[in-house]
């Protein structure tokens, strides 16, 4: 990776099939916001290791790292399909203001 998620991606050495998932936004960003539940299949070729606790995306504690972001940016291991879930294609395109103060989750690492 080039150092814009806080997390390193690790390939698995046996992957899984894809699995069918389902997981709720624990916090807002550019795709959907705050509580939206997102459908989907995870990839499981890699798994996320992230920098901080911070980095996560998703409440659900087994898929917390399944998506992880920092300002902008995100990263997923979910395969989604924008046909079946229109609502964030559409949050895609809107305009989105910039947080007065934004937290780097890299600042906390050594």
């Amino acid at each position: 990776m080039a150092g814009v998620l806080p997390a390193i991606a690790r390939l698995l050495p046996v992957p899984l099939a894809p699995s069918p998932v389902e997981v709720t936004f624990a916090r807002g960003n550019w795709l959907a916001d705050e509580g939206a539940r997102l459908r989907g299949y995870r990839n499981t070729t890699w798994r996320f290791e992230p920098a901080t606790a911070s980095a996560g995306l998703v409440a659900e504690d087994e898929h917390r790292f399944d998506l992880v972001g920092s300002h902008h940016a995100v990263g997923s291991l979910i395969h989604l399909d924008f046909a079946a879930q229109p609502q964030f294609l559409r949050h895609f395109f809107q305009r989105h203001h910039r947080q007065p103060n934004p937290v780097d989750p890299w600042a906390a690492v050594p």
